[in-house]
């Protein structure tokens, strides 16, 4: 018997060494797989089941086993696709804090504020044309735009709609506003407007600042059906 157990015990202690050789093998010799972890822990196990050894030795192998079946499920990669949904979030706001600081300037009436955001050329797409503009063309319709103009709304009727390109270069927004104001021409006469109108704008950045590159709007219709 106690040649039997001697036996035994041996071929464990092989069999262990086999699995812990195996590891270290892998280990020098990167990349580690799946494969080249489980098959000498399976090898082991099953030198374990022959062997009769006690069970609390072969629980302690299927410990190991589920411990590495969890070490494996982990995302390799959770860190970097962290870091880059906060730049996607983090890019975001900025164009959010964008469009917000736009409404400001209408209120103003800031029209530099609304040239220095324009790229050096602006397509805006309207009425079933397209025209490319400058930034002279852009100061010279806002300065229009805003004479005689009296804000009394600029509001978001739901939250714009904000995309970025993957690498943080390009956006677009998608926003949906109720526009409302009076306007006094140069003979004192006054006029209202009032009306809902959606766009979507796109942005380069460039240089760390988000520029206004291209725009297609539509309005509301004065009477919907």
């Amino acid at each position: 018997m106690d040649r039997v157990h001697t036996h035994r015990a041996i071929e464990t202690d092989l069999a262990q060494a086999a699995f812990l050789g195996s590891l270290t093998s892998t280990s020098l010799n990167p990349p580690l797989t799946c494969a080249g972890i489980f098959r000498p822990i399976g090898l082991w196990l099953c030198t374990l089941a022959r062997s009769e050894v006690p069970v609390k030795i072969v629980s302690l192998g299927a410990a190991l086993l589920a411990g590495l079946f969890c070490f494996s499920g982990a995302p390799a990669h959770a860190p970097f696709a962290n870091r880059e949904a906060d730049e996607s979030a983090s890019a975001k706001a900025e164009l959010l804090a964008v469009h917000q600081a736009g409404r400001r300037a209408h209120f103003n009436r800031d029209v530099d504020f609304i040239v220095a955001g324009m790229g050096p050329e602006f397509t805006t797409v309207h009425d079933g044309n397209i025209r490319v503009m400058s930034r002279e063309d852009v100061r010279r319709q806002f300065t229009e735009y805003f004479r005689g103009a009296e804000f009394s709304a600029w509001d978001d009727l739901e939250p714009p709609i904000i995309q970025m390109s993957a690498d943080g270069k390009m956006g677009w927004m998608i926003a949906r506003v109720r526009i409302a104001y009076t306007k006094t021409d140069a003979a004192g006469a006054r006029s209202k407007e009032d009306t809902v109108m959606a766009w979507m704008s796109a942005y380069e950045k460039r240089d760390g600042k988000w520029l206004l590159v291209g725009n297609a709007t539509t309005s509301e219709p004065e009477n919907p059906r």
